[in-house]
């Protein structure tokens, strides 16, 4: 829920919208909100089963690869990294690893692309970084981007995010190709 100004004569009202897990505050960009933990659990499983039906498929867990933007970045990446087989990869666009999502080691080598709009406000860089340090520190394959999109939109961007995701589709086949 986020409560959003509806004018002088409604004043404040709370708005419901779908989302990937329920926030539990509301910290305005500032630093990671808190989440209702059981709720990202169940989105967990389902991810993780949505997964396995693609290993089933495709034959091998590191041909899947899975991406979001803002929460859904944040929930792909605790799926991923919780999975039980490394992945062939992450693309995460505005977002980042929940301080609660285990890092396994298991997955240092799985690719994590995380691209981050230059003018965010929704997911300030001045805390975001400090996820992707985790990430890096931590020792994991991770490439992180920071450029503003030319549609000036911050967060919600526009023309950058297929540019963003070619590139990072590109970088994980070319990697594919030479561990196989």
């Amino acid at each position: 829920d986020w409560m959003v100004w509806r004018g002088e004569k409604l004043g404040w009202r709370r708005i419901k919208f779908n989302s990937w897990f329920d926030y539990l505050s509301d910290r305005g960009g500032r630093r990671e909100n808190d989440i209702n933990l059981e709720s990202l659990l169940e989105m967990r499983s389902r991810i993780h089963g949505v997964i396995q039906q693609e290993v089933l498929r495709v034959g091998d867990p590191r041909r899947v690869i899975v991406g979001g933007a803002s929460q859904g970045c944040c929930v792909a990446l605790d799926a991923a990294l919780t999975y039980p087989e490394e992945l062939g990869g992450v693309i995460g666009l505005v977002g980042h690893v929940l301080g609660n999502t285990p890092l396994d080691e298991s997955k240092k080598n799985m690719p994590l692309h995380l691209f981050h709009e230059a003018n965010d406000q929704e997911m300030k860089w001045s805390w975001v970084q400090d996820s992707v340090k985790r990430l890096v520190d931590a020792g994991f394959n991770v490439t992180s981007k920071r450029e503003a999109d030319p549609s000036g939109c911050g967060h919600w961007i526009q023309e950058i995010e297929g540019a963003w995701i070619r590139s990072a589709l590109r970088r994980i086949i070319h990697h594919a190709g030479h561990t196989a």
